[in-house]
């Protein structure tokens, strides 16, 4: 995919490289259902494949990015973005693996001055978060990180509480491949295969919420 992924110890806001990447499907259709996916790169991993399991009932918009929680743009690049879309019916988002110079603590706080913002900028959308995916060393993924699965487990948690607070459904998405270390290519990121399974399970959820 082409994305980063900040392996080393940085205390920064700023990852070595930061990105963005944006996405609308069929700019011209303005009634056909849509769910805003916002995340990192897995979510622009699975951005990819959602598609063929929504087979156009519902169109995936996307919003990827390295921002992390604390990044004072965040906020203000998605409301640019939702300045110029048709529409947004759901948004489903999963951050958790970028911003690793927060402690668990300050990620929950951000994570939730995040979402009251992002409420601001979607009035009356509905909101589903996503749990974070598994963190493995690379050149043996069988064995989960020692330093980020702890982290990873805490903001799971964290995501949970937020979650049940504010009323907004959870996405486990962290159950759909913790048992699949052949589905991980590089520690972080997954294969075809993987991104598959992952889609299935969003594509579940939002057929939920529009049909």
């Amino acid at each position: 995919m082409g994305f980063t992924y900040e392996e080393t110890e940085r205390k920064e806001v700023l990852e070595t490289y930061e990105w963005d990447r944006t996405w609308w499907e069929h700019t011209e259709d303005t009634t056909t259902p849509r769910v805003l996916l916002i995340g990192d790169s897995i979510s622009a991993g699975y951005g990819e494949v959602i598609r063929k399991v929504l087979e156009g009932k519902i169109h995936a918009d996307g919003f990827r990015t390295s921002k992390a929680l604390d990044n004072p743009f965040f906020l203000k690049s998605i409301k640019l973005f939702a300045e110029q879309m048709q529409r947004c019916d759901l948004i489903h988002i999963n951050n958790g693996l970028h911003g690793w110079h927060l402690s668990t603590e300050e990620y929950e706080t951000h994570y939730r001055a995040f979402l009251k913002g992002l409420m601001e900028i979607f009035p009356g959308v509905p909101i589903v978060i996503a749990l974070t995916t598994p963190v493995r060393v690379k050149e043996t993924p069988e064995v989960f990180h020692p330093e980020r699965t702890p982290l990873v487990n805490e903001r799971n948690a964290a995501a949970i509480r937020i979650a049940k607070d504010f009323g907004f459904e959870v996405n486990d998405l962290h159950s759909v491949i913790v048992d699949h270390p052949e589905w991980c290519r590089d520690g972080v990121h997954q294969t075809e295969e993987g991104y598959m399974a992952l889609a299935k399970q969003i594509a579940s959820v939002v057929k939920k919420y529009l049909g």
